[in-house]
């Protein structure tokens, strides 16, 4: 009598391929849900007052400087050409720390990281 063997289980190439996905969708899940949080605490800043008690300046263009980031909101003290601009995060210290882009990396470097000490 012959016997047959059969795969039984999951092969290891399956398992691997779940593993995988599983630890992209977690990373995804991370970056948009703390992204989300960060607008959401924005919009709600932005809904109330003037552009300069959010910490922003009021500027005469359509985009800010390279060295700040757009507040998005109806604000009182901003009117048409104008836009609200708030200096954005930076690496701050010696020449070579102007490259990196992260927290994570400008730390590692040895630099600081904080609000770009440039006006809009």
């Amino acid at each position: 009598m012959k016997l047959q063997k059969r795969g039984q289980g999951i092969s290891i190439n399956i398992i691997i391929i779940a593993a995988i996905a599983l630890l992209v969708l977690v990373v995804l899940v991370a970056i948009f849900s703390g992204r989300m949080g960060l607008f959401g605490r924005e919009l709600d800043l932005t809904t109330r007052g003037t552009c300069v008690a959010q910490g922003g300046q009021v500027v005469a263009r359509d985009v800010c400087p390279d060295n700040c980031r757009t507040v998005y909101g109806s604000f009182n003290d901003v009117g048409a050409g104008s836009i609200c601009c708030k200096p954005a995060e930076v690496c701050i210290g010696a020449s070579t720390c102007s490259g990196y882009l992260s927290e994570a990396t400008c730390r590692t470097a040895g630099c600081s990281w904080g609000l770009s000490t440039r006006s809009c």
